[in-house]
């Protein structure tokens, strides 16, 4: 589902309902007996301008189905519908590659697209122009495990530095900021907020 609001009234949303489920395979067949859809997770929504200068959105919804844990769908609009555009044409119940967990998809200014992914050991992976997937042997650990750096990651990129911002439960709900000069790193991790429960405990 999603939600909208004016950037110039964010104390007034608005509920723009479902926007993308996933019931269906390649075939339109249903992928459940019981018909449910797949769990995704912390999604996250890529902007490209594209040559004539229309706007496609993209949505990396984080399927944890096997199979399809590196799903991609598109839309011309930001509250949908969405539709995958990466179904494996040889197994329908499946997409084409794998990114790891809550992909954070980025943009560079060359134009160059990344998803950063994955719990504790963080990564950077390169994904095709057409934003359809990731580049096999582009992946990298760009924050090794032990460093504090949980899920749900958002890149942005000011005055020339990286910053990934994620949270994590352990020990405590805490929001970080990871900062870098380079998107392949190293980066360096500073504590925002500490003692949050986001709703979890």
């Amino acid at each position: 589902v999603t939600w909208s609001a004016s950037v110039d009234s964010l104390d007034h949303w608005r509920y723009d309902g479902v926007i993308f489920e996933v019931t269906k395979n390649a075939k339109g067949e249903y992928l459940h007996k019981e018909k449910w859809g797949d769990v995704l997770y912390a999604p996250d929504v890529a902007e490209k301008t594209e040559p004539d200068g229309t706007k496609t959105y993209y949505l990396y919804p984080n399927n944890q189905a096997g199979g399809r844990n590196g799903m991609v769908a598109k839309s011309k609009r930001p509250d949908g519908p969405f539709e995958v555009i990466n179904w494996n044409p040889e197994k329908p119940n499946e997409t084409i590659g794998v990114l790891g967990f809550d992909p954070a998809v980025f943009i560079d200014d060359d134009g160059k697209v990344y998803a950063i992914h994955g719990y504790g050991t963080v990564k950077c992976t390169e994904l095709y122009p057409d934003m359809s997937g990731p580049i096999e042997g582009t992946e990298r650990v760009i924050i090794p495990e032990g460093n504090g750096v949980g899920e749900g990651h958002h890149m942005y990129k000011i005055n020339g530095m990286y910053y990934l911002i994620s949270t994590d439960y352990r020990p405590n709900g805490r929001t970080l900021c990871s900062r870098s000069k380079s998107i392949w790193g190293p980066y360096e991790t500073r504590v925002i907020t500490a003692d949050e429960t986001y709703g979890y405990h």
